[in-house]
């Protein structure tokens, strides 16, 4: 199990030098974004903790749920990490409406740093016993020669690791822990990049193309996303029962 890695997203109401020092000096690696969609859009961007001002929890979720064929909490599709969310004036509503979006936890501004301290350290030991009481298999997603690992966030093709970015294992990751499910683009295209379509599906198809490929270089035999006409993409599904949804557990 790796140190404890935290994302933070900059935000003028949080100094975020003082709290990563601290915080680098007690052993946690401090990765510094410029916002929520750089953060997204970074394939090495898979941390244990992530810092997010409640504004932007709520309108990142607002403008997804903007399309009624949104499925599920996209925070959750779009972010793994625990997040903690707060406000520049600490308003008790505005923090309790990101919580209700998708933010597991909240600190004041500004922060205890040694309080804070105690409850990562806290969070991160619950996250360390939870590794290690679930077994491989009861974290794993298998179908026909593929292997997706929910907790490394890794994939395997024939025993072989699969070098995806980050928006391509969030693709692979979210067509096959749903794989009856029919993704429309509109979702899919939100999901990688935070942001409307307008239309152009472009950067999508790039992507699904890509990951389709790298597959295909290991497995060429077994096509494992269909596209499906006027809808969108699914998952071509021959489940493995011996495995379990690591995702139904948390």
């Amino acid at each position: 199990m790796p140190e404890p890695k935290i994302a933070i997203i900059e935000n003028p109401a949080l100094d975020i030098d003082q709290l990563s020092n601290f915080l680098i000096q007690n052993t946690f690696s401090i990765e510094i974004y410029a916002n929520f969609e750089e953060y997204l859009m970074k394939s090495n961007a898979r941390c244990h903790f992530l810092f997010l001002e409640a504004g932007t929890v709520i309108s990142s979720v607002s403008e997804i749920n903007a399309d009624t064929s949104m499925k599920g909490n996209p925070f959750h599709f779009w972010n793994d990490a625990y997040t903690y969310t707060y406000h520049r004036e600490n308003n008790s509503g505005t923090i309790l409406e990101a919580l209700k979006k998708g933010a597991d936890d909240f600190f004041q501004v500004p922060p205890n740093p040694e309080i804070l301290l105690m409850r990562l350290r806290a969070q991160h030991r619950r996250i360390k016993r939870m590794y290690k009481n679930f077994s491989h298999e009861q974290t794993t997603l298998n179908y026909k020669n593929l292997t997706i690992d929910s907790l490394s966030k890794e994939v395997y093709v024939k025993g072989q690791r699969v070098d995806l970015t980050h928006s391509e294992y969030i693709l692979i990751h979210t067509l096959a822990r749903e794989p009856h499910y029919i993704y429309n683009m509109e979702y899919l295209f939100r999901l990688i990049t935070g942001q409307k379509s307008l239309g152009d599906y472009n950067a999508l198809m790039t992507h699904i193309s890509r990951l389709r490929k790298k597959i295909a270089a290991i497995d060429p035999e077994h096509q494992y996303i269909l596209t499906v006409r006027n809808k969108g993409y699914k998952f071509n599904i021959t489940y493995n029962p011996g495995s379990e949804k690591f995702d139904d557990f948390l």
